[in-house]
């Protein structure tokens, strides 16, 4: 996949905090690319090293999309599984991998899709040591008694709507309305 300009930027910024964070808000505006981008995280990761990504998703759509995203041999984690086959990358709805926490053994990064819903902390707290990189295009929590910076160290800033719209990646937006009556 060829990143765009600002993708790959935003994927080395991310990199680099990960270095003294191990916990960072990804903050990409809407259109921008954000599955494309941890995408592409979780093959630079698995191409470095032998552990495995979790990717937690609030919807059945993104779960698609997610796997869809991603090169490597992806486990989708639903209902109804006993046994999890072992892939480089899982991707389950935050429910779901909640009630398999015990049949995840090898995760060393965990990528949580639209991390401002907040859905996602009974999961996260189960790993102490992996990665944790939360994405989304609000980085305000859904519920402000239990901010961000509550699970996460550090925020990594990604291009904004009118940049996009300004490097031609984004169309000016048009509105329509009702005739007045």
């Amino acid at each position: 996949m060829i990143l765009r300009p600002y993708q790959e930027r935003f994927i080395n910024n991310i990199a680099a905090k990960l270095t003294n964070h191990r916990k960072v808000v990804a903050q990409l505006a809407t259109g921008g690319g954000k599955t494309v981008c941890f995408a592409e995280i979780c093959d630079r990761y698995c191409a470095k090293s032998s552990q495995d990504v979790l990717i937690l998703v609030h919807r059945e759509e993104l779960l698609t999309q997610a796997a869809k995203a991603i090169r490597l041999p992806v486990q989708k984690v639903v209902a109804g599984m006993k046994t999890i086959p072992h892939a480089r990358v899982y991707v389950a709805m935050v429910e779901s991998a909640h009630k398999r926490l015990h049949l995840f053994q090898n995760i060393g990064m965990v990528i949580v899709d639209e991390c401002h819903i907040g859905n996602f902390t009974k999961v996260i707290e189960h790993f102490k040591e992996q990665y944790i990189i939360g994405f989304t295009a609000t980085p305000l929590a859904a519920k402000k008694t239990n901010p961000l910076r509550n699970y996460f160290t550090y925020i990594v800033c990604g291009i904004d709507i009118p940049e996009l719209i300004e490097d031609g990646f984004l169309c000016h937006d048009q509105t329509y309305s009702a005739k007045d009556i």
